[in-house]
């Protein structure tokens, strides 16, 4: 009885070993690229709330390259007398299990809201936390893009709690400073720590 319960504790315990070895991240993939074809809508109106959820129609949506912006050496594609944009782009997880940690690289002009599959995970000079932003508001103050300059865009981490399996979506809104700013970027990357 006493070696029985031996083998079971060296059995716990080795288990409890290898599912920590098996949350240590590996290396980092990127799923999302600032260029990668993406779905957009400049808007005049607010759309429906449900614009951020991996199952949104998003074939009335325009399809283009990402990186939007007023053509100032960081935009892949020219969009003039920017608003706000949003933007969703679909990625699938082949393997949710190998996923440890995520985070998003964000260059922006001038503020910004992103969702993953329909929850908020990061938001920057753009209102409150869980607040929804109307089409027409405006970022708080100027921000100037990292990119062009040369720097490393600003980092968010996201908890790997809100992917799933096949289908996800990354969904962002970013507003402009005002009606007649000389400048709008928005580059975006979505990484993934995995662990195998």
């Amino acid at each position: 009885m006493h070696f029985k319960s031996l083998m079971l504790s060296i059995a716990i315990f080795l288990s409890s070993i290898l599912h920590l070895t098996s949350q240590v991240t590996n290396h980092w993939e990127t799923v999302v690229y600032n260029e990668d074809i993406l779905y957009y809508s400049v808007e005049n109106a607010d759309i429906p709330n449900n614009w951020k959820e991996s199952d949104f129609d998003l074939s009335i949506w325009e399809q283009a390259s990402g990186g939007f912006g007023y053509g100032d050496n960081d935009d892949n594609t020219i969009l003039y007398g920017l608003h706000s944009i949003y933007i969703s782009i679909p990625f699938d997880i082949v393997d949710l299990e190998d996923i440890n940690e995520a985070a998003l690289h964000a260059d922006y002009d001038d503020g910004f809201v992103a969702y993953l599959n329909g929850v908020e995970v990061a938001r920057s000079n753009l209102g409150e936390v869980g607040q929804n932003i109307a089409f027409d508001e405006f970022a708080f103050e100027p921000h100037e893009a990292n990119l062009y300059q040369g720097q490393q865009p600003e980092s968010f981490n996201i908890s790997n709690d809100f992917f799933q399996s096949d289908r996800n979506i990354i969904s962002i809104q970013i507003h402009n400073r005002n009606a007649t700013s000389s400048d709008f970027s928005s580059n975006f990357f979505l990484s993934v720590g995995v662990s195998s």
